[in-house]
């Protein structure tokens, strides 16, 4: 209760700081107040367009009231700053994903392996998208390689099973919903 009038005071000494904006935003999410939140973050990402926490920030409350496109409209923001960031790039292939949107969840996966080639989790995804796409020779090839860094992993021992079969390991299980 305290903490929001010292804010308050805080940014009306420093107007032009998007910092206590965007520390406003996340106090107000914290209490449940994400109208609130989301006016704060907007009033950060206004001052300083580049705030990319300020703009993911934006992706979660957009995720948390189920507005996935608008989610991923923020991720592309703040990757427009960060182009070489591969956790951005894996979120973007994340979300893409959950919306089904295989052919770009691919490239955002690609891109992040590119950047960060031992990234194993966008690896795992990224093979999970071209399974969807019926790219199941390059999906193989991918869990041979994971099944190599993670020999006792029974979702990746299954996954190279169905796939040497030519099948989708993944048919019915619902995509992630960002991370």
């Amino acid at each position: 209760e305290t903490a929001l009038p010292a804010f308050e005071a805080a940014r009306l000494l420093n107007p032009h700081t998007p910092e206590i904006d965007y520390a406003l935003a996340r106090l107000e999410a914290s209490q449940g107040n994400a109208e609130a939140a989301r006016t704060y973050a907007n009033q950060a990402v206004a001052k300083k367009s580049n705030y990319t926490g300020a703009i993911l920030f934006l992706a979660q409350l957009s995720l948390d009231e189920g507005k996935l496109k608008d989610a991923i409209q923020s991720v592309l923001s703040a990757l427009v700053f960060e182009q070489q960031n591969s956790n951005l790039l894996y979120q973007l292939g994340v979300l893409y994903l959950a919306d089904k949107d295989y052919p770009n969840a691919t490239l955002a996966f690609e891109a992040a392996i590119r950047v960060t080639p031992e990234f194993a989790n966008a690896q795992f995804f990224l093979g999970q998208a071209y399974a969807y796409q019926e790219r199941y020779e390059d999906a193989l090839a991918l869990f041979e390689v994971l099944a190599q860094e993670n020999p006792d992993n029974e979702v990746v021992k299954n996954a190279l099973t169905a796939l040497s079969e030519g099948k989708n390991p993944f048919t019915g299980i619902e995509a992630p919903q960002g991370e």
